[in-house]
């Protein structure tokens, strides 16, 4: 974005991409000798990284090379000096502090378009923008939901070559593209270029702008695709067995092995917390260095608990969700010592990961109409997740495990009022589910698929909840008493008149009877102006008489 933004502006721009491999992230010793053997720079502007190279800008500009920074990583205890800092973290009232570092880059287009005579420059990268933004895995809200939804529409209405020639090889059409199938389809392949090779290549198919070309590299992004999934299944096979042979049960964990792959330990950190439901590091450890890659977990706040552990790290960086980490590989254990302490003072909500089901329905509701019209509310994401549903009593027909390694579930989902196809990725209990034949609860995101010019809905289940026995434990003796009181009490509940005309009536009302009073607060608190409200007693209330 930044190299075509300053090209359109017309600056002398080359692009260089620090190789993961050998030169690490940002401006490493090494990366800045082959930068500096490649061209001759008056200027480095770094884009989503310099925030803690305090030392690396002072050193460019005593070789007379001027550095301005990028970035919108957390400010630490390394920021430059005597350059141009730009990022939003670094003012706690900023309205931008949620953009990922393109989205910074985004910002620097615009207030340069607007001096050099090109307002509207910026509005032609939003889909790069759109691409960084959920890759990084940003909140989807205020300035960035307005930037993705922006960049969604571009993308699909202009055809990028490269994002066109990805999107074959991914069977996706751009014209229908959301974020999820951004983030589920073309960002994993561009991702693996870094991951695996070399990230230029995802540069230059999104500069390329012959079709024949940006073809050819879509399919080598393919065939480096493939080979990052082959390897992260064996990272994680080799570190999971770490992982079950050494953990008992901590705030955290900290493994790390000898030739691990570096590009793929953060996706495997993910998949392992969510295993474990605790913050993950795992370290590749060569020559006495360990490097590590830490994703997080619930609303803990990782970077901060890195943070607190600075005096025995020789680098690190990132934000609340996702850290990288460098050490001596000797301080692997006063490291792993050292978080545990810190994590163990957070109260144990904060570790749990939350579904917020948005309503409880029927499967007869589950229809291509009723989930379509959800599309107001896109761009979905994190801070903007999809609709969470549930539905009860569901019966599991025609189960097949599916993918390569029979992870994933299968099934059609049966209630009373209907039936729904239902896919269940990663199913953590497959061996249990597939066997079920009981009643169970699920909780899913609706989604609306086309296939071979059918448009049917889908349900990708988030969880299944089995039922046992407590389901068929007597109810709350309590409760009991309550549900009989109102029926051997409804005329002070419900006159004859209102029933009268219940089949005309104008409107609704709720009554809400029985509650305890956090519930009569909860209730109030959802009031609107304008809204009717009437009180009257309820000596009967089980949970408060003088209700």
């Amino acid at each position: 974005l930044l190299t075509s933004g300053l090209r359109d502006l017309g600056g002398n721009v080359t692009a260089f991409i620090p190789k993961r491999f050998g030169e690490g992230y940002g401006l490493s010793q090494i990366a800045v000798e082959r930068l500096l053997e490649t061209c001759a720079p008056d200027l480095i502007v770094t884009v989503d990284t310099g925030i803690a190279s305090a030392k690396e800008c002072a050193e460019l500009l005593e070789h007379g090379i001027d550095v301005a920074v990028t970035d919108h990583h957390e400010p630490g205890d390394l920021v430059p000096q005597d350059v141009p800092v730009c990022d939003p973290k670094l003012d706690p009232e900023c309205p931008s502090r949620e953009l990922a570092g393109v989205g910074v880059a985004l910002k620097v287009i615009d207030e340069l378009g607007h001096r050099m005579g090109q307002p509207d420059l910026w509005r032609e990268y939003t889909d790069i923008a759109t691409l960084g933004t959920v890759s990084d895995m940003m909140l989807l809200t205020g300035e960035n939901r307005s930037l993705v939804a922006e960049g969604i529409a571009r993308l699909r209405r202009v055809k990028n070559p490269g994002l066109a020639a990805l999107a074959v090889q991914a069977r996706r059409d751009l014209t229908q593209m959301s974020a999820d199938d951004l983030a589920f389809s073309l960002i994993p392949r561009m991702n693996a270029a870094g991951r695996m090779d070399d990230p230029a290549i995802a540069l230059n198919l999104l500069m390329e702008r012959d079709p024949q070309e940006a073809e050819r590299i879509a399919m080598r992004l393919e065939d480096i695709n493939r080979e990052r999934r082959a390897i992260e299944r064996q990272l994680f096979d080799d570190a999971n067995a770490l992982v079950e042979a050494t953990y008992e049960g901590g705030r955290v964990i900290v493994v790390g092995g000898e030739g691990w792959h570096e590009g793929v330990k953060g996706i495997v950190a993910s998949r392992i917390v969510s295993l474990y439901h605790v913050p993950v590091i795992l370290f590749t450890i060569s020559d006495g260095v360990a490097r590590g890659s830490g994703r997080s977990v619930g609303d803990v706040n990782l970077f901060e608990a890195v943070e607190s552990c600075s005096d025995l790290l020789i680098r690190f960086g990132g934000h609340a969700g996702a850290v990288g980490i460098t050490l001596d590989a000797g301080n692997l254990d006063a490291f792993r010592d050292r978080m545990e302490e810190y994590l163990a003072a957070l109260p144990p909500e904060d570790f749990e990961d939350r579904l917020s089901v948005s309503a409880v329905v029927d499967l007869a509701e589950v229809t291509v109409d009723t989930i379509s019209s959800l599309s107001v509310l896109q761009p979905f994401g994190q801070g903007n997740e999809t609709p969470v549903l549930a539905v009860t009593g569901v019966t599991m027909t025609d189960r097949r495990r599916r993918g390569e390694e029979g992870k994933h579930l299968s099934f059609l989902a049966n209630d009373a009022s209907g039936s729904c196809q239902a896919i269940m990725f990663n199913a953590e209990n497959v061996e249990t589910l597939v066997e079920c034949d009981e009643a169970v609860d699920i909780v899913f995101e609706p989604k609306v698929e086309t296939w071979q010019n059918r448009v049917s809905c889908k349900m990708h289940v988030k969880d299944v909840l089995l039922r046992d026995a407590r389901d068929a434990e007597a109810p709350d003796p309590a409760t009991v008493r309550l549900v009989e009181a109102l029926f051997e009490n409804a005329d002070q509940y419900i006159s004859e008149s209102e029933l009268e005309s219940l089949a005309n009536a104008s409107q609704f009302h709720t009554k809400v009877v029985g509650v305890t009073f956090d519930g009569r607060q909860s209730i109030v608190a959802r009031l609107q102006p304008g809204d009717a409200l009437r009180l009257e007693r309820e000596p009967s209330n089980p949970n408060d008489p003088k209700a």
